[in-house]
């Protein structure tokens, strides 16, 4: 009894590999700024016969934006961190538990795929940050 997925076989794991291969050696020629966005969508076709994006959100800022790119994105994280807390405080605010959950996901989902492509991220990365506004301005009229 076969293991593999007939709906994902061993093609689509040696696919995501040369992604991953592909992108660290992008990052190796341009260290510092990256070899630029959209360049490893334009370059696939040559490597793997077909447009694809790389299968790693770290792996896609280090090969397209490079070091400096990832220092702004975790500068990024890390303010929104901050912007995010104070409306958190409270360790049972089911605002707080789903944004710490939200930030585990991104985390996680993101190692194997290009998260920032998918629509619900921001979706609820955004509802929870106007639900911390919602909170402050109720605070504010009593």
């Amino acid at each position: 009894m076969p293991v593999q997925s007939p709906l994902s076989g061993d093609s689509s794991d040696h696919e995501r590999w040369a992604t991953f291969t592909h992108a660290i050696e992008l990052w190796r020629q341009s260290p510092i700024l990256g070899a630029g966005l959209g360049v490893f969508i334009a370059d696939s076709p040559r490597w793997l016969g077909h447009a694809q994006v790389i299968h790693s959100t770290p792996l896609w800022i280090l090969a397209e934006f490079g070091l400096l790119g990832m220092a702004l994105m975790l500068w990024s994280g890390m303010t929104l961190l901050r912007f995010a807390v104070p409306g958190l405080l409270h360790p049972t605010s089911p605002r707080r538990t789903a944004f710490m959950f939200l930030l585990m996901l991104i985390v996680m989902f993101s190692q194997a795929h290009e998260i920032f492509y998918q629509r619900i991220l921001w979706l609820v990365l955004g509802a929870l940050l106007a639900s911390r506004f919602q909170s402050v301005h109720k605070s504010h009229e009593a």
